[in-house]
C-alpha cells in the first residue's frame, strides 16, 4: 500500500548522495521478508502460551521502535537536512572548477 509506496523514496533520501540506493533497497526488502516470518511465528508461539491480548500489546509496543527511530533520527527531524558536511571544502582551484555545477553533499548518516 502505501508504505511500499513511500519506501524507494524514504531510502532515495536516506542514500542521497552515496550510491548505494540498490543496496538499500535489497537490505531493506530481505529485512520486510525475515520480519514478516518471524512476525507470523513469534506472534503464534505468544498467542499459544499467553493468550490473544499479550500477542497484540507485544506487537503495539514493538510498533513503536520505528516511529521513534524515524522521528528521532532522520535528517529532517534533526534540523539537519541541506547543511553541508564539514569535510566538503575545495582544497585547490581545479577541483573547486570541476565541481563547481555539482549540488554539495549532504551530511552523511553514519
Amino acid at each position: 500500500g502505501l508504505c511500499g509506496l513511500i519506501h524507494p523514496y524514504l531510502l532515495a533520501d536516506i542514500a542521497f548522495g552515496s550510491g548505494r540506493f540498490n543496496l538499500l533497497m535489497g537490505l531493506s526488502a530481505s529485512c520486510f521478508g525475515l520480519g514478516a516470518t518471524l512476525s507470523n511465528y513469534l506472534g503464534q508461539m505468544i498467542v499459544e502460551n499467553m493468550g490473544h491480548v499479550a500477542s497484540l500489546t507485544g506487537s503495539l509496543f514493538i510498533s513503536f521502535i520505528p516511529v521513534i527511530l524515524f522521528g528521532g533520527l532522520m535528517p529532517e527531524t534533526m534540523g539537519l537536512r541541506g547543511q553541508l558536511a564539514p569535510n566538503t571544502h575545495h582544497d585547490d582551484e581545479a577541483s573547486a572548477k570541476k565541481d563547481e555545477n555539482h549540488d554539495e553533499p549532504y551530511i552523511q548518516m553514519t
